[in-house]
């Protein structure tokens, strides 16, 4: 059965609009840099122990989108960004993410070690 995750929708707005912050489990949003130092190494540590959970929930769900769609083209298009995230490595996935990468060039002008 498919699903959204939850945060998935406060999630994908800030990507849309470009706005990098972070969202709390209560739906805060800070924004990275106004994030403390332990916060922002605890949410890279918790990406990085998440990543193939995360890459394959992102997998599974192309793959419902593709099993809902209609049009040849179209679900192939899907498949293949499906197939894709099953093939990626847990690091070559948070590198394909828009928040983590931000992140860690966050972490990094900070001189933190992650």
């Amino acid at each position: 059965m498919c699903w959204e995750t939850e945060g998935h929708n406060a999630e994908m707005e800030s990507l849309i609009n470009g706005v990098q912050s972070w969202t709390t489990r209560d739906g805060k949003q800070i924004f990275y840099q106004e994030l403390e130092d332990n916060h922002l190494v605890n949410i890279l540590r918790m990406f990085k122990r998440n990543a193939g959970a995360m890459r394959e929930a992102e997998a599974f769900q192309a793959d419902c989108v593709a099993a809902g769609m209609r049009g040849t083209q179209a679900t192939w298009d899907v498949e293949d960004i499906s197939v894709g995230l099953y093939k990626m490595t847990d690091e070559e996935y948070l590198e394909s993410r828009e928040d983590y990468p931000n992140l860690v060039s966050e972490a990094h002008s900070r001189g933190l070690e992650i």
